[in-house]
Parts: C-alpha cells; sequence; structure tokens
C-alpha cells in the first residue's frame, strides 16, 4: 500500500517544493510486494533513469567522434529503413535525403516516450513503434537498410535480433 506524505523540509530537493506530495512506502509494504513486483519496480526505475540521463552520459563520447561516425554510417542509408533500439534520437539528423521511410523500434517505454518527443521536434515523419529487437512485427523483406547503433549489448538474445533483421531485410 502506498501513501502520500510531505516531506520534511530537511529532506526536500533542490528545486521542489517541499509541500508538494511525493509517494511514501513503508518497509512494511515494499516486504509485502513480491520479489517479481520488487524486480519490476527496481528496473522500472532503472529505466526511467537511464532515459533522462542518457543523452548527458554520452555527450564527451559524441564529442570526441561517436557523432561523426553516425554521420558517416548513416549518410549512405536510402530506400525504406528501420533502425531497433532508437533510443532517445540521436541518430534522427543523419538520415539524409535518399531514406523513403524510416522506421524506429524502442523497447522500453521511458526511452520510447524520449523517442517520440524528439521524432516530433525534428518534425520527422518517422514511425515510431513499441518492439524488441528480437521480435519484430514486421513482414519479411520489408526493408533496404536496418541500423543498429549501440544497441545489441544491451539485447537479451543477440543471435535471436541479428536473425531477425535478417528476415525483415530484402535481399
Amino acid at each position: 500500500s502506498v501513501t502520500l506524505q510531505r516531506p520534511a523540509p530537511a529532506v526536500a530537493k533542490m528545486g521542489c517544493s517541499p509541500h508538494a506530495l511525493v509517494p511514501f512506502a513503508s518497509l512494511r509494504s515494499y516486504q509485502q510486494r513480491s520479489p517479481t513486483r520488487q524486480s519490476e519496480e527496481a528496473m522500472s526505475l532503472r529505466s526511467k533513469f537511464f532515459a533522462m540521463t542518457y543523452d548527458r552520459q554520452i555527450a564527451g563520447a559524441e564529442k570526441a567522434g561517436l557523432r561523426a561516425f553516425r554521420e558517416r554510417l548513416l549518410a549512405g542509408a536510402s530506400g525504406d529503413v528501420l533502425e531497433i533500439g532508437g533510443g532517445t534520437g540521436l541518430n534522427l539528423s543523419c538520415y539524409g535525403p535518399a531514406v523513403r521511410s524510416l522506421t524506429i523500434t524502442e523497447p522500453e517505454p521511458p526511452m520510447l516516450r524520449r523517442l517520440e518527443r524528439a521524432v516530433s521536434a525534428h518534425h520527422s515523419s518517422a514511425r515510431v513503434l513499441r518492439a524488441p529487437a528480437e521480435d519484430l512485427p514486421f513482414e519479411d523483406d520489408s526493408f533496404d537498410v536496418a541500423v543498429s547503433t549501440l544497441v545489441l549489448c544491451g539485447v537479451d538474445d543477440q543471435p535471436r535480433a541479428l536473425r531477425e533483421l535478417r528476415r525483415v531485410l530484402r535481399p
């Protein structure tokens, strides 16, 4: 059972009103949750934090050459393009005019929300879907190009994800 409690002024974070209601769960209510539920809550919190901080975490690598690598890699993309694990949309501005259609998948809801905002901000006509790389919701031979940048290290079943990419790519 979760109750709302006002934090003590000494606990209030900078930029937050000390009078705002914040969720408070007692240790007993946390212990009463199943281990699966506790694990899901922890994963959800990690996913939200990761999505919130990803662009800042990778900023140094982007400046050190990763951005230039993305631009070179994606400049030659053409036709119908599938990008798996689109994250926060860092690749969006790298696609050139030869891309007829862009479909981007992202399995994690917090990243998906950031990706959708990035697509909107870039005035892109990209189609965004929630889908894991291991189970792509597309017909065989649907795309000319498949893009995966900094994704496969976070995929549970990499061989399956690669088989899925091969399946949806045109010969």
